[in-house]
């Protein structure tokens, strides 16, 4: 007589759990496509601007930053002769 040799059981497993993935897959292809509608609430936020402070070396002639509130929600940033990579300071 032969002997017969079996498969491990847990590639029987593994094989059974790719057979069901894709089965899975091929049915969320084929299928109706669902519509999620939903609202995102974030609340809000109460903040002012109690401090412009930029910080370049003054012996330096490359660039300088120049800021200053306009009003409690904005903030303007003015950089006079800035280049690539220049940080102003902040």
């Amino acid at each position: 007589m032969g002997k017969r040799r079996s498969l491990p059981l847990a590639l029987v497993g593994v094989t059974i759990v790719l057979m069901l993935g894709t089965v899975g897959v091929a049915y969320g292809l084929w299928s109706k496509t669902l519509f999620v509608n939903g609202t995102v609430h974030t609340g809000s936020v109460d903040a002012m601007w109690s401090f412009v402070g930029c910080y370049d070396i003054e012996t330096k002639e490359v660039g300088s930053t120049i800021g200053q509130i306009v009003d409690p929600a904005n903030l303007s940033f003015t950089i006079v002769n800035g280049y690539p990579s220049y940080t102003g300071g902040l």
